[in-house]
């Protein structure tokens, strides 16, 4: 939630008026542990995108 939220209500807050750019490279920041954490938490549970291979093209 704080990769989605904390950006999303940072951004809009921007819409009403001129943010800085320490509040931009908090956005960003959090963002990207939003990221990082959504990858980490899908890894942890074992959960993996099937690997491409040459066999899956042949049906």
């Amino acid at each position: 939630a704080l990769g989605l939220l904390v950006p999303a209500y940072l951004t809009t807050m921007g819409l009403s008026g001129p943010i800085s750019l320490g509040t931009m490279a908090v956005i960003g920041i959090a963002s990207a542990l939003g990221d990082f954490f959504m990858k980490f938490s899908t890894v942890r549970a074992g959960v993996h995108l099937p690997a491409w291979t040459r066999l899956s093209l042949q049906r």
